[in-house]
């Protein structure tokens, strides 16, 4: 072999290396309507499946009891830009570009309680120690006899199904372990070196301070070494009676529940910035104020 050759070999060979999978490594955002668009039509964020590898029958079952009773049902999931819906009284509530979720399909589903998900995969199982997760999230409560989202849920599953998991209520104010109805909630999860625990989720409304904690806790022997997916979840009531608009801008079906994700993604934490700062809000910004991106 020439010497020119082998350079050119090695170039290709680190060409390669360099590409990778997508996705490969721990750090990513979904931000934009861009960004959401793009994740979704690649196929690396999708509406969670009942059956499957990975679908709400293989998910923890603790998680699954954490996000309350209800019957599953295949969301639809859409990249949007900035719009608003409104509730019973009147009110107009903003909503960032974003990714948003209804569920169920039909039309006139019967009054009860329906849970959806959504699903990001990693091209690789890359490792999320000393990782922060972040997201935000605006689950609706139209009011009156309305549709509301009950329950919402975050979890990071390895390569071999074992998975940690954080749940939350929502109500009109937020609280421990409690998101706030028809508002931006904050929500920083930290992914330590050691062992999982509780107090790993902080969360707030905006402008902050996000330093609200006790969500539900799950564990059933999740390696972030191997991290392999993300899932959400949300737990929505259609009440008896009720009757909402699906959000705009590109919602579909008539009396379903929805729900609506502004921010999605995972960072490194420099080892200098301690868990208090993280937790005071250092890396928010408030997106009505000015555009927010992880970094």
């Amino acid at each position: 072999m020439t010497r020119r050759k082998g350079m050119l070999l090695a170039a290709l060979a680190a060409t390669v290396l360099m590409a990778g999978p997508a996705w490969a490594t721990p750090a990513f955002t979904l931000d934009t309507e861009a960004e959401f668009a793009d994740a979704i039509g690649s196929g690396q964020v999708s509406a969670l499946k009942e059956t499957g590898h990975i679908s709400w029958d293989a998910l923890d079952p603790a998680f699954k009891q954490h996000m309350g009773t209800g019957e599953f049902r295949e969301s639809r999931v859409w990249a949007s830009g900035a719009g608003s819906y409104e509730t019973v009284g009147g009110e107009q509530v903003a909503l960032p570009a974003g990714m948003g979720m209804e569920w169920p399909k039909q039309d006139e589903p019967p009054e009860g309680s329906y849970i959806g998900g959504w699903v990001f995969q990693y091209g690789a199982d890359p490792n999320l120690q000393n990782c922060l997760l972040q997201f935000d999230v605006i689950p609706p409560n139209i009011g009156a006899n309305g549709i509301a989202i009950n329950t919402v849920g975050i979890g990071l599953v390895d390569i071999n199904g074992a998975m940690r998991s954080w749940t939350w209520g929502v109500g009109l104010a937020a609280g421990p372990g409690v998101l706030q109805s028809n508002w931006l909630n904050f929500v920083n999860v930290m992914v330590p070196m050691g062992a999982g625990a509780a107090g790993d989720a902080r969360h707030g409304p905006l402008p902050g301070p996000y330093n609200l904690n006790n969500a539900l806790y799950a564990d059933n022997g999740y390696d972030p070494t191997k991290t392999m997916w993300i899932v959400g979840l949300e737990n929505g009531a259609v009440p008896v009676g009720g009757a909402a608009p699906a959000p705009t801008p590109g919602g579909q079906y008539v009396r379903s529940p929805f729900n609506w994700w502004g921010v999605v993604g995972v960072k490194p934490v420099p080892e200098p910035v301690t868990m208090l700062s993280l937790f005071a809000g250092i890396g928010f910004l408030g997106r009505y104020a000015r555009k927010r991106r992880i970094a």
